[in-house]
């Protein structure tokens, strides 16, 4: 459990419904769509929680959202369709960081592997990446490194 966060929830689908009006299936969508600065995605610039939640209540996903936007037939305000276009872009590629994956990552290297989380803060490697390599604990040799080497402990 993290330090810091007290009120710890159980998410669930009827979770996600009852908090963000759209279904769990639809929150990486809806993550896009609405920005989550935690998570570095900028959004849709003047599309909030609200209108993301109608969005994907009235066209499913992102989408079909984005063919509503680019049929003029649909029923689409005017503020929102131009913004859903001003954003094409970013809705091309946002996706892919959104996406929640159930197999292992294309940018994991072969034989790196995490090593069981660490009294310290910072994760460690149990194969040093290659600009660290000859270092006995995965850190680079410049002591003005933010992480430094203080903490450091021999690899295991």
């Amino acid at each position: 459990i993290a330090r810091g966060v007290g009120n710890h929830e159980r998410v669930t689908e009827e979770w996600v419904r009852e908090k963000y009006a759209v279904e769990a299936s639809q929150y990486a969508d809806f993550a896009t769509l609405r920005g989550d600065t935690s998570d570095g995605l900028p959004g849709v610039k003047g599309v909030g929680e609200k209108t993301a939640a109608t969005l994907l209540q009235r066209f499913t996903d992102l989408d079909g959202i984005v063919a509503a936007a680019d049929d003029p037939e649909a029923d689409m305000a005017p503020g929102v369709r131009a913004k859903i276009k001003a954003s094409a872009d970013y809705l091309a590629v946002a996706p892919e960081v959104v996406a929640v994956r159930s197999r292992p990552s294309r940018l994991t290297r072969p034989g790196w592997r995490r090593s069981p989380p660490s009294t310290t803060s910072r994760a460690r490697w149990s194969d040093s990446p290659p600009c660290w390599r000859g270092s006995p604990d995965g850190l680079p040799e410049d002591s003005s490194h933010p992480v430094g080497r203080a903490g450091a402990r021999s690899a295991p």
